[in-house]
């Protein structure tokens, strides 16, 4: 897998867009590649379960946000209502 991750980081534009973004936050070598095969796994097991081919322009590139999207706060938390009969 270890391989397979440092191949996508050379040559799959989403898994390679990821990769520089942790770059640039100063992570280490062998976490980005770390990162890699995990982001790998979800891919694949994304196109397993929705019997779909991989499409990469579902994934996020770096600069092809703009900047308002970039901008957008993520929602706070989500308050469950009270259960009946809780105390």
């Amino acid at each position: 897998m270890c391989f397979l991750a440092m191949t996508a980081l050379r040559f799959n534009s989403a898994v390679k867009a990821f990769g520089d973004r942790l770059k640039e936050r100063g992570k280490e070598t062998m976490v980005v590649i770390g990162a890699a095969m995990r982001k790998l796994l979800y891919i694949c097991y994304g196109v397993l379960k929705s019997g779909r081919p991989f499409d990469p322009s579902l994934h996020r590139v770096v600069g092809l946000w703009t900047q308002s999207e970039r901008d957008v706060q993520p929602p706070g938390p989500v308050k469950t209502p009270a259960r009946c009969g809780s105390a």
